[in-house]
């Protein structure tokens, strides 16, 4: 189970919460070391001190899951004066937006990173869909939300990304036309046109080298967005996909953008991110987009 730090331990990992990492998500994420040299992350949550009671449980339910693609809790902080906090272990790569929407050549990811990645991804959604002891559904997964270590391993954090991560580009991007803003109806128009290969990211050589296994990638993408969930594959399936274990002949003839889920987010806001744990769950929302 996580550690219970005292807020003086948090103060003197982070220096006094000198080094800022990112913000989102009700908090702020500073960079910390512990007494053991352990380099981690800590979320300072911002007016969240009247929900402690639940903030506890979450934790006590988000501590006991254990995946490698999964971002680790190590620890937090729940003390009456101070605000709530949550630590995380130190991901030094940080999170994959930066890798795959800015143009810098030497942050550009090459076919087979985005590869991985998005096979950890699915992963680490399918540990939380179907083998963890608790039914976790993520309804915030972007890049902002994939976090990479030293060696670029992709692990979710905060518990439409496989097509950004193809694309290199955002799912709404205002630079865009007004007709290009939006990537999902991009996507459908290629698949209507049989262009798909128009959307491989153009700014990265290796990705238009590799472009005919990127489209690949992407009529799997197509797959997860059906509007019928019924005809959605599961994210353990999806894996064998991604791995080449199971070939699958896909009919994108009924590929439909689907509508927007129901807003049941619950639960814990870790560094960008918002995880359900609400039960029962509808059909609709374990089935949605994987």
């Amino acid at each position: 189970m996580p550690t219970r730090y005292s807020y003086h331990d948090l103060q003197v990992a982070t220096k006094e919460f000198s080094t800022e990492l990112g913000g989102g998500g009700f908090g702020t994420v500073f960079e910390g070391t512990l007494v053991d040299g352990t380099k981690v992350a800590v979320k300072r949550f911002d007016g969240l001190s009247q929900i402690k009671k639940s903030f506890l449980a979450e934790v006590e339910t988000i501590g006991s899951i254990h995946h490698f693609n999964l971002v680790r809790l190590i620890g937090f902080c729940a003390e009456k004066s101070h605000r709530l906090f949550l630590v995380y272990e130190y991901m030094s790569n940080g999170s994959l937006d930066r890798w795959i929407f800015h143009r810098n050549p030497k942050t550009l990811l090459d076919w087979q990173h985005r590869k991985k990645i998005i096979i950890d991804i699915a992963r680490g959604l399918t540990y939380l869909h179907n083998d963890c002891r608790y039914k976790i559904v993520h309804l915030d997964i972007k890049p902002q939300n994939i976090l990479l270590d030293e060696n670029f391993n992709a692990k979710v954090s905060d518990l439409g990304l496989l097509l950004e991560i193809l694309c290199g580009r955002r799912n709404f991007d205002r630079s865009q036309p007004e007709e290009a803003m939006h990537l999902l109806a991009i996507f459908k128009k290629k698949i209507e046109e049989d262009q798909l290969l128009d959307l491989v990211d153009k700014y990265n050589e290796d990705m238009s080298l590799h472009g005919e296994e990127v489209v690949n990638i992407m009529r799997v993408a197509a797959w997860c967005l059906q509007y019928d969930f019924n005809k959605r594959p599961s994210m353990s399936i999806v894996v064998k996909v991604l791995e080449g274990v199971v070939n699958v002949e896909l009919n994108l003839d009924d590929f439909f953008l689907n509508p927007p889920l129901p807003n049941t987010r619950a639960g814990v806001h870790n560094q960008e991110v918002h995880v359900a744990t609400t039960t029962p769950l509808l059909p609709s929302i374990l089935s949605g987009p994987r």
